[in-house]
């Protein structure tokens, strides 16, 4: 009999945990270093402030120094991928990438023999003379796992349609958040560029798109096209229309877990 595969074999094997780990630890060994390069003062992000309602800080100063801080935060994941060849940051993601596919089928195909498997949720009897029917809460956990099943497998389809990984992948996804927070405190399209380019400078960032109209082709639009698609589905109307069926005490808890387990998979 063929044995199952673990989440604990998936990390082993495309190394999510380690990259994990390593990218948090990265940002915290260069945190100075990037905040020196965002409010060095010459960078551009002394001419903007920032909206109170979009501070990640639980302050109300709205200084620069805030405001770094701020962005820094979007920048959590990306600092790793600077220091990382071309070579190395395109094999990184697509082990990201594939890590959470193969997390997604695992977790599918679990549900699924459990809920192919109706003896499971009805009373034991040595007697199959009578009709048996489902006591009511596993019922309610038949509904629950049918319900998240067929939310994922609209994961698994969101999933499927991303383009392949290239060595820009990595900055398209994990800068995501930084362009849309520039973009939200008003910085000019001359103010982001030139931002970018003083990180990458700073960095050595290994790639061959350098100049200023390749970072906004390259990176600048793909990323925020990625952004709209990624969030425009993560409170999904699909989620609601599976739920209606459903009790609203389970279709709450189904769509509390499908959000989280979206925002998971979708974070590279």
């Amino acid at each position: 009999m063929k044995k199952n595969t673990t989440i604990k074999e998936l990390e082993k094997k495309y190394g999510s945990k380690k990259i994990l780990s390593q990218i948090e630890e990265v940002y915290k060994k260069n945190y100075d270093k990037l905040f020196s390069i965002i409010s060095h003062n010459d960078s551009p992000i002394h001419r903007y402030s920032a909206p109170i309602q979009i501070s990640f800080l639980e302050s109300t100063d709205n200084d620069s120094n805030s405001l770094v801080h701020d962005l820094m935060e979007t920048l959590r994941d990306a600092v790793y991928f600077f220091t990382l060849s071309k070579k190395e940051r395109t094999k990184a993601i697509q082990n990201l990438r594939a890590y959470e596919i193969q997390y997604l089928k695992l977790i599918i195909k679990r549900l699924s023999l459990f809920i192919n498997d109706s003896t499971l949720f009805i009373s034991p009897r040595w007697d199959n003379m009578h009709k048996r029917n489902k006591p009511y809460y596993l019922k309610k956990a038949y509904q629950f796992c049918e319900g998240m099943t067929e939310v994922l497998l609209e994961e698994q389809n969101y999933l499927s349609k991303l383009s392949k990984t290239s060595y820009l992948t990595a900055f398209q996804i994990t800068m995501s958040d930084f362009f849309v927070f520039i973009k939200k405190i008003g910085m000019s399209q001359k103010d982001q560029i030139t931002l970018v380019q003083n990180i990458f400078d700073e960095f050595n960032v290994d790639w061959d798109e350098g100049d200023r109209e390749n970072i906004r082709v390259s990176l600048q639009q793909p990323a925020l096209i990625h952004n709209d698609y990624r969030g425009s589905e993560i409170e999904s109307i699909l989620i609601e229309e599976r739920l209606k069926k459903i009790p609203p005490e389970i279709g709450s808890q189904i769509k509390d877990l499908a959000i989280a387990y979206r925002k998971f998979l979708r974070r590279f």
